[in-house]
């Protein structure tokens, strides 16, 4: 028999359930108009120009189409001149023209550009003003944020953390006290390692490098006299190579210098002085070869450390009259590899009862200068004494001027004499630095962030014979 025919699609047969009505009374469905449809690109890019960056990208999270229009470059260029004024990124000193051609992006926003740009067949020029704005916008806010932390919930906890020298009088700080920056405890950050010394007198004061625990970590000790009570006055981090080299100071007025292998655990000694006199050192800054100290007697020396490590060198002192504590100091290499820059920010005092924020500027070198004999130059190279010589010193100077200035002088009051005294308060509670920026707190909470710029006098005074000072700029201070 023959076969079967096989059935037909289903697609191909009518059902018989259809609707007998006129197409007249079932009109054909359109779709609703909304904002998408109804609107160009280019008149919601023209909405977009009017808002901020961060409800510029809160837009993105609307829909398909908003993320592309909110993601347009060319609007992100809007964003970016009209923020920053300028088309280029910071950090290209000495161009300030807007005409300049703009400077490269990092490396980790150049790696997604290129990606993005062969993937939508972009010219080689192409620049991501998205990424642009990104960047200058972390640079000019400090790329930092702020957590607060709270309080612990028992009092004698916080009260072990002060320096022995806090007396609370009625809620507040007596005005005839204040804190004892020596004694406060001393934290450095080094990579993924934790480095800690208390700042109270103990009979082995002990400074502990560790990662998870304190206790897991590695203790430095120090052995004093025995019945004396000794505490660790300032410790800094060699930041010349990318190894751990550590300066320790203690009350006793001496000091230790130890290179620290954390993954095999030791920790060597490289220098110790044993010396009794002099103050003690608060603060300290360690760039190798040079060492810069300060006493709490605005005392700073300055020592040059031998290859390999051997007693340092003295090779220059320093002091001032007109600096206070709290304070802090850095050294870095400064224009060329023999230079050096040595960058003290402290509190000055401002008539009759405030304070205000200092930095101090001094740059050395270890080149002897042009026009030293050969005699000179090469008797301090036989004995392992290189030259270090003081390029110029300057300050800024905190002073008021005494009288009345009229309103209606040429130049009328300077804004920097006002921001100068919008900058006072009575008491500080600390100062830090980044050599860019000085970051100034007050004990009633508040905290100024000052930018450095460079012009204007000397403050230091010298009382080594040989140093020659030289009148150059000043770092002033901008809100």
């Amino acid at each position: 028999m023959p076969k079967r025919s096989r059935s037909p699609l289903l697609g191909s047969i009518i059902s018989v359930k259809y609707a007998h009505t006129s197409s007249a009374k079932c009109p054909k469905q359109l779709p609703v108009p909304n904002f998408d449809t109804i609107s160009s690109d280019e008149t919601v890019l023209a909405i977009f120009t009017f808002l901020d960056p961060y409800d510029l990208c809160s837009a993105q999270l609307v829909n398909k189409h908003w993320s592309r229009l909110a993601t347009d470059n060319h609007l992100w260029r809007i964003m970016f001149l009209r923020e920053f004024s300028q088309s280029r990124l910071r950090g290209s000193r000495g161009f300030t023209a807007t005409n300049r051609e703009i400077k490269p992006l990092p490396s980790r926003a150049h790696s997604r550009t290129e990606k993005w740009r062969l993937d939508h067949d972009l010219p080689e020029n192409y620049t991501n003003w998205r990424w642009m704005f990104r960047i200058s916008s972390n640079w000019s806010r400090g790329r930092c944020t702020a957590t607060v932390q709270r309080a612990s919930a028992h009092p004698g906890d916080l009260h072990s953390y002060l320096p022995s020298s806090y007396t609370p009088l009625d809620g507040t700080m007596d005005s005839d006290r204040c804190l004892d920056s020596s004694r406060a405890a001393h934290i450095l950050l080094v990579g993924d390692m934790a480095i800690y010394a208390s700042g109270q007198t103990s009979p082995a004061p002990t400074v502990y490098i560790f990662r998870d625990c304190i206790n897991s970590g590695l203790q430095i000790r120090h052995d004093p006299s025995p019945g004396s009570l000794v505490s660790v006055t300032t410790v800094c981090l060699d930041h010349s190579s990318g190894g751990t080299r550590l300066a320790i100071f203690y009350s006793d007025h001496s000091w230790t210098i130890c290179t620290v292998d954390y993954e095999r655990r030791h920790v060597a000694i490289d220098y110790s002085s044993t010396s009794r006199s002099g103050a003690a050192i608060i603060n300290a800054a360690f760039h190798h070869p040079i060492l810069v100290t300060l006493s709490s007697s605005f005392r700073m020396c300055i020592y040059y450390l031998q290859t390999p490590l051997a007693a340092p060198i003295l090779k220059h002192t320093l002091s001032s009259y007109s600096g206070f504590t709290p304070l802090t100091m850095t050294l870095a290499r400064y224009r060329t590899p023999d230079q050096y820059r040595i960058l003290l920010a402290h509190a000055s005092p401002i008539y009759p009862a405030h304070w205000s924020p200092s930095v101090t500027d001094i740059t050395i070198s270890t080149q002897p200068s042009s026009d030293s004999s050969p005699s000179d130059t090469l008797s301090p190279l036989l004995h392992g004494s290189p030259h270090v010589r003081i390029l110029s010193s300057s300050s800024t100077t905190n002073q008021l001027p005494t009288g009345w200035i009229p309103d209606g002088t040429p130049d009328g009051i300077p804004e920097e004499l006002r921001l100068r005294w919008l900058r006072k308060v009575s008491h500080v509670s600390g100062i830090q630095t980044d050599g860019k920026f000085v970051v100034f707190a007050s004990e009633d909470g508040g905290i100024q962030a000052c930018l450095l710029r460079f012009q204007s006098e000397y403050g230091w005074y010298s009382d080594s014979p040989d140093l020659g000072l030289q009148t150059s700029t000043q770092c002033a201070l901008n809100l």
